[in-house]
């Protein structure tokens, strides 16, 4: 008799390890008995190498509040040794991102909530060959979404540093910590050119930074060298007292001083008068004025003044300091680029301005 076959034999298909599961450990459940999903927080670690470092990029300098301090760190002084010490780091804690860490692992950073997000002390603490963090005091930022957000991000990419500030100790009467947010060199390395418009995640991030800690870079002063003015007369027609139907004083327009301003001086040189087939007799202003621009075509060098030489590509270059240094660095508010070099430009424009009636017949 032969064996019976079975309906559905079993294939080999290798050895499947089984994941390292308690069984024994309770699910947490909701109230509905079902099992509830705990939203673990996502840490970014915040580079720590340059803190002993002698020199500095610091671009401002930011607040912690609403402290939560360790009992078992109560008392304990930032003192000159804490720098030297390895196993003190800093690191954001940032909660309610489950549903975004995989954007965040692709680079695309986004924008949450600052009460969501944390900066934490953390002690690491070796038992067993494993290091174990252990929170010393963590606080939150006071600003913006967005600002919070690109910090976060910066310092994910090891763009940006934070290194707190010596001399506070860890008691129940701190209400603060004083924090410096510093620009690591290779930040600098990311931007060939202050005029680069390639479209990258960590440019949008700096500018919602410098926006947040550095706000009179976004100025129109800043970036245009020019303020708008605020003071402009409204006539308002609910004013009835004497003062108000006064004739207000205006200040006067000196037309003589207006044209003596603007005219050009005798002093200046003429173009010598060596064309004979030119039948007009050209006049002095006229022969200064074709001397001006010929030596403009010419690109002569006597002709420019030392802002037209060699300036700043303003307000694509905009001049930051750093913090307690002689040093500064350029930022493009535009684009969120970043150098510790300036771009130059020479704004000549070889011509002139071509005007009247013999001028341009003759050029």
């Amino acid at each position: 008799m032969g064996r019976k076959k079975q309906r559905r034999p079993h294939r080999s298909v290798g050895i499947v390890e089984c994941p390292d599961t308690d069984l024994n450990k309770p699910n947490d459940q909701n109230e509905n008995g079902g099992t509830a999903v705990i939203d673990e927080p996502f840490f970014v670690e915040v580079e720590r190498n340059c803190w002993v470092s002698s020199e500095h990029y610091d671009i401002s300098e930011v607040l912690l509040t609403n402290l939560s301090i360790s009992p078992e760190f109560h008392g304990f002084n930032l003192s000159d040794d804490f720098f030297q010490d390895s196993s003190y780091a800093f690191r954001f804690r940032m909660c309610d991102v489950s549903k975004l860490i995989s954007r965040i692992k692709l680079g695309h950073w986004p924008i949450v909530p600052a009460s969501s997000v944390c900066l934490e002390l953390v002690h690491m603490r070796v038992s067993e060959d494993k290091e174990t963090p252990v929170v010393m005091v963590s606080g939150s930022f006071d600003g913006p979404d967005e600002g919070v957000s690109g910090l976060a991000h910066l310092a994910s990419l090891k763009s940006l540093t934070l290194r707190p500030i010596l001399g506070a100790t860890l008691l129940d009467s701190l209400s603060s910590v004083r924090v410096r947010v510093e620009i690591l060199k290779s930040a600098f390395d990311e931007c060939e050119s202050l005029l680069d418009n390639r479209k990258q995640l960590w440019k949008k991030s700096m500018m919602s930074v410098m926006a947040w800690l550095r706000p009179e870079v976004t100025t129109s002063e800043a970036r245009y060298g020019c303020s708008v003015s605020t003071d402009i007369e409204i006539d308002s027609p609910m004013e009835t007292n004497e003062a108000s139907s006064a004739p207000r004083k205006r200040a006067g327009f000196d037309v003589a001083g207006f044209y003596e301003a603007v005219k050009p001086s005798k002093e200046d040189p003429m173009l010598e008068n060596d064309m004979p087939d030119l039948l007009p007799k050209l006049r002095p202003y006229q022969l200064r004025a074709a001397y001006w621009m010929v030596q403009r075509e010419k690109g002569a060098s006597g002709c420019l003044s030392g802002s037209e030489k060699s300036q700043f590509i303003y307000p694509l270059c905009t001049p930051v300091e750093f913090i307690d240094t002689c040093s500064r660095m350029f930022y493009n508010p535009f684009s969120g680029n970043i150098s510790l070099r300036p771009e130059n430009s020479t704004p000549y424009v070889f011509g002139g301005i071509l005007a009247g009636k013999s001028l341009p017949i003759m050029l």
